[in-house]
């Protein structure tokens, strides 16, 4: 076996530039990368190794007499095979466990769970739509408390889940101020409610470096000022706050950055959300008419939830907002006891229920 000098000299240099690469990724390079940017740098790192195959084996002759070979198809043969096998290790290599930037789950874990909430509840709303058929009165009112029953299950997962509730791509020019708008609402003002997670991530639209000591805020209008750290991966901050109320928020640039943009996703574990969609998981069947008989709502905001059907201070749960629904388990004079979707029962007044909208 011998060398070509030459090309062995350029795949030296070759190897040697990407071993430094490699060594940036395990020691500078990040923990995790998102599905969309591990696969890239995946592909271009199994490239890069595959060229550094074919342009080795090109540059070692074997000392074997064969006229295939000893041909130019041979050698393209030696250096196609030793390409391709670096190629496939090193895609093996990136999707193990041991690559050196692991791809990220955390986005698809909290789509995920969206996604198998929102698919049990379409299940068990089909499985109400099957039970009408059923013959018999009394057979039927049995199957249809059962399966409301199955759908109230299903209320906790619903008020829990974090799910998806807006999402826009904000562009800085050198402006000190940016409204968030909203990109799924015609670019209207986005309207924010405490609890919700603002995440974040800023590139620069011409490739160049954003300066590490940069400083970009979210200012809220009830008067909060959030520091939005700048950073190569997803960012999030928790909306902090007790009122309920919508509120709209701008980006405020004080180093006056440009050519930057921001993509933002707001995930939202609004309650009201989630009763939101129970409210049309029930109404949304052929059962409808059923549960307006079961279902009932309240009629205004501040009703008040008791312990037992009487007018006492130490007597309140809670208060109730307006359009909240509820089970209705027994009549008492002037009182209704009653069941939240999330289980909690107690007794409200008779004068603030009314039938579901």
């Amino acid at each position: 076996m011998k060398t070509n000098s030459k090309l062995f000299n350029i795949s030296l240099i070759y190897g040697s530039v990407l071993l430094v690469f490699f060594l940036y990724l395990i020691l500078e390079g990040p923990d995790e990368m998102n599905s969309y940017k591990h696969g890239l740098i995946a592909i271009i790192s199994s490239i890069l190794v595959g060229v550094f195959g074919a342009l080795f084996s090109g540059s070692i002759n074997l000392g074997i007499e064969s006229p295939f070979l000893n041909s130019k198809l041979g050698k393209f043969t030696i250096k196609a095979t030793g390409g391709i096998a670096l190629f496939v290790l090193t895609m093996i290599w990136w999707k193990s466990e041991h690559a050196p930037i692991q791809e990220s789950k955390i986005m698809e874990a909290i789509e995920g769970d969206g996604e198998k909430t929102r698919d049990a509840l379409y299940e068990n709303t089909d499985s109400l739509k099957n039970a009408i058929f059923m013959d018999g009165d009394r057979t039927r009112d049995v199957v249809v408390s059962s399966s409301l029953a199955e759908l109230e299950v299903l209320f906790p997962f619903a008020v829990r889940v974090e799910r998806n509730s807006d999402n826009t791509i904000m562009h800085l020019n050198g402006e000190n101020e940016v409204q968030v708008t909203s990109y799924d609402n015609n670019f209207e003002m986005m309207k924010l409610r405490y609890g919700d997670t603002f995440k974040y991530y800023i590139f620069s639209n011409s490739g160049n470096i954003i300066p590490p000591d940069s400083k970009l805020y979210l200012q809220l209008s009830n008067g909060l000022k959030l520091d939005l750290p700048i950073a190569s991966d997803l960012q999030s901050v928790l909306i902090p706050g007790s009122n309920p109320n919508p509120i709209t928020a701008k980006i405020i640039n004080p180093n006056e950055l440009s050519d930057v943009s921001m993509k933002i996703i707001v995930y939202s574990a609004d309650k009201d959300m989630g009763r939101e969609k129970f409210r049309q998981a029930l109404l949304n069947t052929s059962l409808s008419e059923k549960v307006r008989e079961i279902y009932k709502q309240i009629s205004r905001n501040g009703v008040l939830l008791r312990r037992s059907p009487e007018i006492a201070t130490d007597n309140i749960l809670r208060s109730l907002n307006q359009g909240a629904i509820f089970k209705i388990l027994e009549e008492k004079e002037n009182f209704i006891k009653i069941r939240l979707p999330e289980g909690r029962d107690g007794w409200i007044d008779e004068r603030y229920v009314e039938d579901i909208d």
